[in-house]
């Protein structure tokens, strides 16, 4: 059945989502959880049977991602969108972490002055998601949370005045390019002006918050924050494509299921 899963609407889309075929599950389930964007953007192709607004979802924020993400979610679960400890005890649910009255706003916040250059924040998309799961790499010596936490400051902060490209603009590998070298320049920067350039991002990264309070885990990669009034126990949450997975699929690839968020 297809016809269990509402349209999601926001401001700027409007969204229909199918069931994964098993061979999309399968396909899904066949690749490495250490690529959490690149599973993402499978399964988002996958379900996605029209989008209207914005039909690229690599342009799509974060947030919009994992709000598609936790609204399958919510949809083809028996038990929806739950969230368990290892005890297996459901400790969170979807309206724990979502914000639906706080939308997607077309804006680049304008976060301050530096060295006579104005920063801009702008929205973090899928794109550049993608792009940050590439270039980790590039940066062993660096802690997760540190390189996360620079490399979505390389996507995000902006230069009035410069050439900030984004994703899509020139060659495929071109944003990449720009992303390794804009973090190269981050890390020279003296540690008082990084710690400024850092409160322009978090300032900024508030100001554009939308459907989720959105964070960097300890270990590398984005969560979605539980929001005020949830209780204490509500932990941050990753929205796991696999957790959309069923145990079968999961298991014709030799995985063992998850289950929750």
């Amino acid at each position: 059945m297809t016809d269990r899963i509402p349209d999601l609407r926001t401001k700027r889309l409007l969204i229909k989502l199918q069931e994964l075929s098993i061979g999309d599950a399968i396909k899904l389930a066949a690749m490495p959880e250490s690529q959490v964007m690149a599973t993402q953007r499978q399964f988002l192709n996958s379900v996605v049977a029209s989008a209207e607004g914005v039909e690229d979802i690599g342009a799509w924020t974060a947030q919009e991602q994992m709000l598609v993400v936790g609204h399958y979610l919510a949809a083809v679960s028996d038990v929806g969108f739950v969230v368990k400890n290892n005890s297996g005890d459901v400790v969170g649910q979807f309206s724990d972490y979502l914000l639906m009255e706080q939308d997607y706003t077309d804006v680049i916040h304008q976060a301050g002055e530096l060295a006579g250059d104005t920063w801009h924040v702008r929205h973090l998309t899928g794109d550049m998601l993608e792009a940050i799961e590439r270039v980790i790499p590039e940066f062993p010596w660096l802690t997760p949370y540190a390189v996360w936490l620079v490399a979505m400051m390389a996507a995000q902060l902006v230069v009035e005045g410069q050439d900030n490209p984004a994703p899509g603009d020139g060659g495929p590998d071109d944003f990449d390019h720009y992303l390794v070298e804009r973090m190269n320049i981050l890390l020279g920067f003296t540690e008082a002006d990084f710690l400024v350039l850092s409160s322009f991002f978090f300032s900024g990264k508030k100001k554009l918050a939308h459907f989720f309070d959105m964070s960097i885990h300890n270990s590398g990669g984005i969560v979605a924050l539980p929001k005020e009034g949830a209780a204490p126990t509500v932990p941050p949450v990753r929205f796991r494509v696999h957790s959309c997975l069923s145990p079968d699929a999961q298991g014709l690839v030799g995985k063992s299921p998850k289950f929750g968020a």
